[in-house]
C-alpha cells in the first residue's frame, strides 16, 4: 500500500514536471517570436529615420548612426 502511494506521487510529480517543462518551451517559444518582431519593427523604424535624415539633411543621418 505504501508502494503505490509512492508510486502515484511519483508519477504525479513526473507530469508535472513534463507539464512544467512544456510550459516553459511555450514561453520562451512566444519570447522568442516577440523578440524577433521588436526587432524587426526597431530595423523598420531605423531605416525610415535614416531615409527622413538623408531628404533633410544630409549631416542628419551620419549624426543618428554616430550616436
Amino acid at each position: 500500500e505504501e508502494k503505490l502511494k509512492l508510486d502515484k506521487k511519483d508519477k504525479r510529480i513526473k507530469f508535472l514536471e513534463k507539464k512544467i517543462e512544456k510550459l516553459e518551451n511555450e514561453r520562451y517559444e512566444k519570447l522568442e517570436t516577440e523578440n524577433y518582431e521588436l526587432k524587426q519593427e526597431n530595423e523598420e523604424l531605423m531605416k525610415k529615420l535614416l531615409t527622413k535624415g538623408r531628404n533633410k539633411n544630409s549631416n542628419f543621418s551620419s549624426n543618428i548612426i554616430l550616436t
